[in-house]
């Protein structure tokens, strides 16, 4: 990808920040539409050289330019979805709460004539509400590149990598030759941001699934459109102070993970060095580059591979919701109470087990017919009692209690048990508990962690 040009048209950037100015203060149907075929004039320029200033602007603005915003993004979403990515992905992840929220409202009025952008608006918002597997059912209906993208993420998400690599990876190639046929796309900033995004996860999948051919195929297609000199700079663009490990990092930690077990040492360590000189700070590479030195010299870095880091489970141009209500990972929460049970503890009050079946093990367990995993299946071998157990590290709303009952009455339905189930959310919230307690099937439990000063 070719680095674009610093402020192209700095006129016309300024054109739109003075109609902008107007839009806000005589706030007229008439003002906003100047304003916003401005910004359709520099919008690549907005997002790519002035996102800040841009996001500033955008908290201006009157509903009269968001309603314009709304009818271009059904057209979109409708009837060329590819332009979605493009155009307005960027735009509605730089939204404030109170603009995102009319948005929504306005997608969800306009629902009934505009279905795929009715059925976009709330997949979205169970994708962001930490339910993929709720949110999956809309994105599917979606028959469009827009859908296939987010499918792929709704599994990513719920660790079902097959149908995530094939959507995701089959995506990222469709692209890469629409991109090799109009010289429009080889330029285009978004579209470029686009493909890199799609194949980290790609890329990811393909590690995961034990795929090393591919995944070095992949890795390649990215190193086609970015260089590491590139990547380094999107990295830090893209990473926050909160966040230790890089996209960037990721990359060289995956390819490096394909190189390795295609047994191609040379080039992994080349790969590595290259990396930290590009990037010293980064503290991932630098620990595989240190505790591979001996090891690839004797071709024994095979054995001794750090497991392969997924790709930030973040959709591309989706609006961040706070990251400060969340506790920890659902993986990490899963981990610790599967070692309390190993170890005999009771967990949830019980004396309870992992369940195991021909179908499957009773972490992540799929019942057939039934979207998503169910994050513990555990069983009282006492009472012949099973229980599907849902993780929630974050505040979650009723919307969970909808996807529990669906996961008790499959499994019930799968084994010929009794089956109950046990919501474990960090912080739910007041209808949920009141929909929980009118349920002697389900039971709801929190958690917190405490620190106590012994001395």
């Amino acid at each position: 990808m070719n680095d674009p040009n610093t402020y192209d048209d700095a006129a016309a950037l300024e054109h739109f920040y003075t109609l902008a100015l107007q839009a806000a203060l005589l706030r007229t149907e008439e003002a906003s539409a100047r304003a916003y075929k401005a910004m359709q004039e520099v919008q690549a320029l907005l997002i790519a050289h002035d996102r800040a200033r841009f996001k500033d602007v955008l908290e201006t603005m009157p509903n009269s330019f968001y309603d314009l915003y709304v009818a271009e993004l059904i057209n979109e979403i409708d009837f060329n979805a590819l332009f979605y990515f493009i155009d307005h992905q960027s735009i509605l992840g730089l939204l404030a709460d109170e603009h995102y929220a009319y948005v929504k409202q306005q997608l969800q009025i306009k629902g009934g004539d505009a279905p795929a952008a009715y059925d976009f608006i709330c997949g979205l918002e169970r994708f962001m509400a930490g339910s993929p597997e709720l949110a999956l059912p809309y994105f599917t209906k979606i028959d469009s590149e827009l859908g296939e993208y987010f499918a792929g993420m709704c599994y990513y998400q719920l660790k079902e990598y097959e149908p995530a690599k094939r959507l995701l990876q089959t995506l990222f190639e469709s692209l890469l030759s629409l991109q090799q046929d109009f010289e429009e796309f080889q330029t285009h900033i978004t579209y470029g941001y686009l493909l890199y995004d799609l194949s980290h996860y790609a890329l990811g999948a393909n590690v995961i699934l034990e795929d090393y051919k591919e995944a070095e195929r992949m890795a390649q297609l990215i190193l086609q459109e970015f260089s590491l000199e590139q990547m380094t700079a999107l990295s830090r663009h893209n990473t926050t102070d909160a966040e230790e490990i890089t996209d960037f990092e990721v990359f060289v930690n995956n390819y490096t993970t394909a190189l390795i077990k295609l047994r191609k040492y040379k080039e992994a360590k080349a790969l590595l060095e290259e990396s930290i000189r590009l990037n010293p700070e980064a503290s991932l590479i630098q620990r595989r580059l240190q505790n591979s030195a001996d090891q690839l010299e004797r071709q024994l870095f095979a054995d001794a591979i750090l497991a392969p880091i997924l790709h930030k489970e973040k959709a591309y141009g989706v609006k961040k919701f706070l990251k400060g209500k969340r506790f920890a990972r659902a993986d990490k929460l899963e981990a610790l109470i599967a070692l309390q049970i190993e170890a005999g503890i009771p967990v949830f009050g019980e004396p309870l087990a992992i369940y195991e079946d021909e179908y499957g093990y009773g972490r992540q367990y799929k019942v057939p017919g039934v979207t998503g995993l169910i994050d513990l299946v555990l069983i009282d071998q006492t009472a012949a009692l099973l229980y599907a157990v849902v993780l929630k590290p974050n505040s979650t709303g009723i919307a969970v209690y909808e996807q529990i009952k669906k996961y008790t009455q499959g499994l019930a339905a799968l084994t010929g048990k009794i089956v109950k189930g046990i919501l474990c959310i960090h912080q739910p919230e007041e209808a949920l508990l009141a929909k929980v307690k009118a349920d002697d099937t389900i039971s709801l439990f929190t958690y917190h962690l405490e620190f106590k000063e012994l001395g």
